[in-house]
């Protein structure tokens, strides 16, 4: 039984010393070191326009870009583009012109091979992407955007006549407002009256 167990971890050791290698070569291929976008994310449907695909190097070290290939999902072979160098922090820009992408959610796969300078040149690794491009009708976006500019238009309308028609509902039955209290005349006071003044003797 001991003899079994030594055997076992030997053999996982050297499986992880086969496979350690491989791992150091496509660390640079994770979206934290090597960064791809696909642009515009919003093409027109049924029109042929560019597609631009860029690299962004996150890492420290300079990355060697070769064998790139764009496959879109509405055609049936990829179409391949030159890579490049990239250096650190900075993006390798490669346009590609396919046939035009019918309306609908499409993806668009980037498959490159390349090596890093953090590792020895002969470790080649192969990495990929999958993008997201949404195909829009323009013609409907434009129609759909009318009618709803319409339906706000005549909700507004709407709104101001009902808030108009509550606030002179309103007016109308309030009571008028109570005249001013005036205040009750005072009497004169009590007692008997003063007598007249002394006339002078002649």
């Amino acid at each position: 039984m001991r003899a079994l167990g030594l055997s076992l971890a030997f053999a996982v050791f050297v499986g992880l010393m086969i496979v350690t290698p491989a791992v150091r070569a496509s660390h640079w291929c994770s979206e934290t070191e090597t960064f791809v976008a696909v642009s515009p994310i919003f093409p027109q449907s049924g029109v042929v326009q560019e597609f631009t695909i860029s690299f962004q190097n996150l890492d420290d070290n300079h990355t060697q870009l070769t064998n790139v290939s764009v496959r879109f999902d509405w055609e049936s072979t990829p179409r391949y583009v030159t890579g490049g160098p990239v250096n650190p922090g900075a993006y390798l820009n490669r346009t590609v012109t396919p046939t035009a992408a019918p309306a609908g959610l499409h993806h668009v796969t980037v498959t490159f091979s390349g090596t890093n300078a953090g590792h020895p040149p002969t470790e080649v690794a192969t990495c990929e992407r999958t993008r997201s491009v949404l195909a829009i009708d323009r013609g409907a976006v434009f129609s759909g955007l009318f009618v709803f500019v319409i339906v706000v238009v005549v909700v507004v309308a709407l709104l101001l006549i009902i808030s108009l028609f509550v606030l002179q509902s309103r007016r109308k039955g309030k009571t008028p407002p109570a005249p001013p209290q005036v205040p009750p005349p005072t009497n004169p006071p009590e007692g008997p009256p003063s007598a007249p003044p002394e006339s002078p003797p002649i």
